[in-house]
């Protein structure tokens, strides 16, 4: 497990996009191989998402956290779900009181929350010039986001 975390860090040093998504999938390998995280990959995993601008994806995983990582979880029986939420809903409320806690979790909701209004105002701009644009329209405007 401790080799395959200094892989993954290695990758990182490399700097592209694919040793991004590279050292994502070993991070996600990692937690499913030790659900209990005993190397503390779990709080790398929000920005690599971030970084590969995944925002859904890490949305849904510091959910999971926040909702179902707790201590009653019972971390090494594999047959339970793990990370199997998708799709959640990035505009509720942070949960106030989560089963767990992390400084990276806290930084990359914040990002995702950032990001949702700056989409929010470029599209309500969008829509000041182009009152009669297309659901394919707005979404295609949306797609261009840097």
């Amino acid at each position: 497990m401790q080799a395959r975390h200094y892989y993954m860090t290695a990758i990182l040093n490399v700097r592209t996009g694919g040793a991004i998504e590279i050292a994502l999938e070993e991070a996600l390998e990692l937690l499913r191989l030790s659900r209990g995280d005993n190397l503390g990959v779990r709080s790398q995993v929000p920005a690599l998402y971030l970084r590969l601008d995944r925002d859904q994806e890490v949305y849904d995983f510091i959910k999971w956290y926040a909702m179902k990582g707790d201590s009653k979880y019972e971390w090494h029986n594999t047959r339970l779900l793990f990370l199997d939420l998708k799709g959640e809903d990035t505009f509720e409320v942070v949960i106030e009181k989560p089963h767990y806690f992390d400084v990276s979790f806290k930084m990359a909701l914040t990002l995702i929350k950032i990001h949702l209004t700056k989409d929010l105002e470029s599209l309500h701009g969008f829509l000041q010039k182009k009152p009669n644009a297309t659901g394919e329209e707005r979404y295609d405007y949306l797609q261009q986001r840097p």
